[in-house]
């Protein structure tokens, strides 16, 4: 009898872990195969964006990157490639309205691009403010946003980042303070191209470096 109960345990046992193996490894096949899916959907949008830029089609870039974002949040890259690509719209729109009151269009038809206007310099400037969390993109974010607030009439605004990006020891050739001509008029400019000769100063990386003769 004793063995009998010795034998039915250790039976019970061997049925319990099979079990448990086989509820395992079903979990593990289905979240693997769901973790397989959402890498396919991952390298998917990535792909869809990387040609879209090359085609210059922004709003996909947009579509494609908020993808990205949605199946990873802090995915810094894609939030600064979604607020380059809405700033793009933002400019085309921008320049839409310009070319529409230099041709002297309906007022109907200006309306309704200043509208659209307004909705792409919104979608670009909220993107931007989220890219302000990430620090390998914030000051380049605030440049942007001073571009942007600055091309919509809102200088004082646009002094306001650039103030931001400068104070945080930004400097940078290819985003030079000098290039906005619409903001040299403004008060406190010639401050704030001074702090970029100080930024400049300061980084090593940035000063002139003596020359090396070489031998004849």
């Amino acid at each position: 009898m004793k063995k009998f109960r010795i034998v039915r345990d250790v039976s019970l046992l061997l049925f319990g872990g099979f079990l448990l193996f086989g509820a395992v490894t079903l979990v593990n096949m289905f979240g693997g195969n769901q973790d397989l899916e959402q890498r396919s959907e991952f390298s998917n949008a990535r792909r869809v964006a990387e040609l879209s830029v090359k085609r210059e089609d922004w709003k996909a870039v947009v579509a494609s990157n908020q993808k990205l974002i949605q199946q990873d949040p802090f995915n810094s890259h894609a939030w600064y490639a979604k607020a380059t690509a809405s700033f793009r719209i933002t400019t085309e729109d921008r320049e839409a309205v310009s070319a529409l009151e230099t041709a002297q269009a309906d007022e109907q038809q200006i309306t309704e691009a200043k509208a659209k206007l307004t909705e792409s310099a919104k979608m670009a400037r909220d993107n931007f403010v989220s890219c302000l969390d990430y620090v390998r993109y914030r000051n380049t974010a605030r440049i942007y946003l001073a571009s942007l607030e600055s091309t919509l009439g809102n200088k004082p605004v646009a002094m306001n980042h650039l103030k931001e990006a400068l104070e945080d020891g930004f400097y940078s050739r290819q985003y030079r303070i000098g290039n906005f001509q619409s903001l040299r008029n403004e008060d406190g400019f010639a401050e704030l191209l001074a702090m970029e000769s100080k930024n400049r100063a300061l980084r090593p990386d940035m000063r002139k470096r003596p020359q090396v003769r070489r031998g004849n």
